[in-house]
């Protein structure tokens, strides 16, 4: 993934702080994806509370292991919510994950 730390693919670079932009395990079954990162989840490439709060409730709920649920965002970078031609140039990078890992179910938040 390292050819996404450089990405030009839409206008949200020139705001990026960092970026948040995690390998999906393989035996991942389950991902949830909120709609960005938030600049602190880019400075530290970490997931922002909320998913990680979902992501955590559902692995409790289902008694799943860390590695069965993985967390990503629609645009890994940049600040606001996405236009679509944002999320368009980042879904490249989440079908690029989709062939490693085939999650079964993708749990898509809204804006908090």
């Amino acid at each position: 993934m390292s050819e996404w730390n450089d990405c030009q693919r839409c206008e949200r670079y020139r705001d990026k702080w960092g970026l948040f932009a995690p390998e999906w395990p393989e035996d991942a079954g389950i991902v949830v994806v909120s709609a960005h990162a938030s600049r602190l989840s880019q400075a530290i490439a970490a997931p922002d509370a909320s998913p990680y709060r979902t992501a955590s409730i559902i692995r409790a709920s289902l008694g799943l292991e860390d590695g069965m649920v993985a967390i990503d965002t629609l645009a890994a970078c940049g600040r606001g919510m996405p236009t679509a031609s944002d999320v368009a140039a980042c879904g490249e990078r989440i079908g690029e994950k989709a062939t490693v890992a085939t999650p079964m179910f993708v749990v898509l938040l809204g804006k908090d």
